[in-house]
């Protein structure tokens, strides 16, 4: 997998329990359908609000790039219809 996004301008000060959290999601959701990859963006989500955390816009970024990059256009707009419908983006 590569892993070049971790060094992303907006994930350099990222709590690291948030990053390691981040890179589950990638590694268990990359090239998914929406339907695949949204139980592991809940799990991830269920996994922050437990450490009272919670990504922040840019992280969000991150994530919907790298999961969309291999997405049909009809999960992508799902994904990103899901991302307008979360809180603070």
């Amino acid at each position: 997998m590569n892993t070049d996004w971790m060094n992303n301008e907006s994930l350099r000060n990222m709590h690291p329990y948030k990053k390691q959290v981040m890179l589950e999601l990638i590694k268990e959701s990359q090239g998914l359908s929406m339907e695949r990859a949204l139980p592991n963006l809940m799990k991830a989500n269920s996994k922050l609000k437990a450490m009272s955390m919670d990504f922040t816009p840019q992280e969000v970024n991150v994530i919907t790039d790298l999961l969309t990059a291999n997405m049909s256009p009809a999960d992508k707009m799902k994904l990103e219809m899901l991302k307008k419908m979360m809180p603070n983006r």
